[in-house]
């Protein structure tokens, strides 16, 4: 069978996925990637599977950063992964925040996760069949936001140490290469 039939997108939070959450990434000095998935990503793409990143970035509007700063920083995340052989096809970030500083921001929007808008943005774009896309996130906002968007709850992972009894929800709970394994085997199979 045809993997393309089997996995039609990855979607991938930034901050606590692709590199570890330290806080708002202002520089490139705080950057420090996730190899991991990396790797994951570069499985993907071998695989014809996009992958995409959906994420809040509401450091724009509350100053820390500057959306050619947040640019700046995706760029050189997409060149570390196209040098280790895979393949970001593209940055989907929400800028906004409800109590931002900066006026042009500060709004509550369909983008900001738990909302769908970003998944459903790169859905439309690149004619995505959801129901065959997997989501990982650090957040539960990033899983109930695939949910949202229409991705089967099986096939968004969130990515924490939390454990499922600490928030007594259905979702799941490890980290990111043992449930990345379950990805990989469909991918592979």
């Amino acid at each position: 069978m045809n993997n393309v039939c089997k996995v039609s997108a990855l979607f991938l939070d930034r901050d606590g996925v692709i590199n570890f959450d330290s806080g708002y990434i202002k520089s490139l000095d705080s950057l420090r990637l996730n190899y991991a998935t990396i790797e994951l990503a570069k499985i993907c793409n071998e695989n014809n599977v996009r992958v995409f990143v959906v994420t809040n970035q509401s450091g724009i509007a509350r100053g820390y950063l500057t959306l050619e700063k947040l640019k700046e920083i995706n760029e050189v995340i997409s060149e570390h992964y196209q040098e280790n052989g895979a393949r970001i096809e593209k940055f989907f970030y929400c800028p906004h925040h409800p109590e931002g500083l900066l006026r042009k921001y500060k709004k509550v929007c369909d983008c900001r996760k738990p909302e769908p808008g970003l998944i459903l943005q790169a859905a439309k774009e690149y004619s995505i069949n959801l129901k065959k896309a997997w989501l990982i996130g650090d957040k539960e906002r990033d899983v109930i936001s695939g949910i949202n968007a229409g991705i089967p709850e099986s096939q968004c992972i969130l990515n924490s140490s939390i454990s499922l009894e600490e928030l007594n929800t259905p979702l799941r709970y490890s980290n990111l290469m043992i449930n990345a394994q379950k990805l990989i085997k469909i991918l592979v199979s």
